[in-house]
């Protein structure tokens, strides 16, 4: 590789130009860069959204009412680009660890999982029935922290010298 090749701007290119590759591999750098920019920016419009919601209560601020919206559905407009191209990424990032790429099945089935909750919560609302879904509930967030951090190691580890499953 040449020199400029490890450059901050060579690997975002990187990311985009493979947005929508799934096969291969993706070193830790190629995978972690565009995830820290990109968790940046959410929290930068989460961080605006928040001040622009704090002067909605000043009566001279016409506009807070309008601007929320705007960054709040720009906020989803963003996730959802990035929904794919990233979705990639971590199947190459599997793929140099020497996992399977399924493996992200785990992760993206973790946010129905913790949806699933309030449902068993509400199933389970009588008093007869809640140590139930209590502890259905702790099995849960049991299972979806365990995962995360699994992932998050699975992620964070060097390249491996198996081939790509």
């Amino acid at each position: 590789m040449e020199k400029n090749e490890h450059s901050f701007s060579a690997i975002y290119h990187q990311f985009w130009k493979r947005a929508f590759d799934f096969r291969g591999r993706s070193s830790q750098a190629e995978f972690w860069l565009p995830f820290v920019v990109h968790r940046g920016i959410e929290v930068l419009l989460y961080m605006l959204m928040l001040i622009v919601y704090m002067m909605r209560f000043d009566e001279d601020n016409v506009f807070a009412p309008y601007i929320i919206p705007t960054l709040y559905y720009s906020l989803i407009i963003f996730s959802l680009i990035l929904l794919i191209p990233e979705i990639a990424v971590i199947v190459r990032r599997l793929h140099d660890v020497g996992r399977h790429g399924w493996w992200i099945v785990v992760m993206l089935l973790n946010p129905l999982l913790i949806y699933s909750i309030n449902g068993i919560n509400y199933l389970f609302r009588h008093q007869s029935a809640s140590n139930f879904a209590t502890f259905f509930s702790f099995l849960i967030l049991f299972w979806v922290i365990s995962s995360t951090i699994w992932f998050i190691i699975q992620l964070s580890k060097a390249s491996s010298e198996w081939t790509n499953r």
